[in-house]
């Protein structure tokens, strides 16, 4: 089936049940909370506390009534009381919690970007756009050579906003050595992770928001793309080639000299410059 958790406990041997690599656990708690409920209802409960009893009594006495003529009459009564049991019960209505952003205001999504060096930062760039309409909109650059070494980014994204576009590059294409790396989330949900040598130098995620109520705005596994590839050398090479004899030249995502943040900006035509992107 699609649920990750019955995948792994239905499919794995036993002896890797409880063997995770770096981050493979956050990530399976992340992809879980995307195929299930982010919002957890308790359930109705219901409590007893224990009985109390009181035991049955009999009390027997004796009275003397005098009249007013000097006759005494002298009688004995007895008082009887039945035992009673007494039961209290309550009733505890069920709370709603749901996976709310920590940062920011109700309605928007927080995104969360962190950096491990590896010694290399200058080797990175990465930038994150929004989209509510029309053309993208840049949120964030950070270009080679300004990052200093480990970093944890926090952005509040408006509920107008439709789609959210993260890319990452290394300049030298070797990507990022253990134990350096980087994750993003959503609300609190790993959406992207790539630590000890996982990253290799390129990825882009494009996460499209659902159309729910706002303040609800959680992305479901199936609106996130994640892209990790990156220009191959034979690429380099050919563009090369084609710059030498005058060709317009191939589009690669992620050179350092391009002036394209997106590739699809690079080979739509819309972005020209430094003999990168004509069409």
């Amino acid at each position: 089936g699609a649920d990750p958790i019955y995948n792994f406990m239905d499919y794995s041997d036993d002896c890797c049940m409880f063997t995770f690599s770096t981050g493979q656990r956050d990530l399976m708690v992340s992809m879980a909370g995307q195929y299930r409920d982010l919002t957890y209802t308790t359930p109705t409960t219901t409590t007893t506390s224990p009985s109390t009893s009181t035991a049955a009594t009999t009390t027997t006495g004796t009275g003397t009534t005098t009249s007013t003529a000097g006759t005494t009459t002298t009688g004995t009564g007895t008082t009887s009381t039945a035992a009673t049991t007494s039961t209290t019960t309550s009733t505890v209505a069920p709370t709603t919690t749901t996976n709310a952003p920590a940062n920011c205001p109700a309605g928007e999504n927080e995104f969360v970007f962190t950096y491990k060096s590896d010694g290399y930062p200058e080797e990175t760039k990465w930038w994150l756009k929004e989209r509510a309409s029309g053309s993208w909109v840049t949120l964030h650059s950070i270009g080679y050579g300004s990052i200093t070494g480990d970093t944890t980014k926090i952005y509040c994204i408006s509920a107008s906003t439709s789609r959210l576009r993260f890319r990452i590059f290394d300049s030298i294409g070797d990507g990022i050595f253990a134990p350096g790396g980087f994750s993003i989330s959503l609300n609190s949900a790993v959406i992207e992770s790539a630590f000890n040598n996982e990253f290799g130098g390129f990825s882009r995620v494009t996460v499209t928001f659902n159309n729910v109520p706002s303040g609800n705005r959680l992305p479901k596994l199936d609106d996130i793309e994640t892209e990790n590839s990156k220009p191959s050398l034979e690429d380099a090479e050919e563009n090369k080639y084609r710059k030498i004899n005058g060709l317009s030249p191939l589009c690669l995502m992620g050179d350092k000299n391009d002036p394209c943040e997106f590739d699809d900006d690079c080979c739509s035509g819309a972005c020209k410059g430094s003999g990168k992107c004509y069409k």
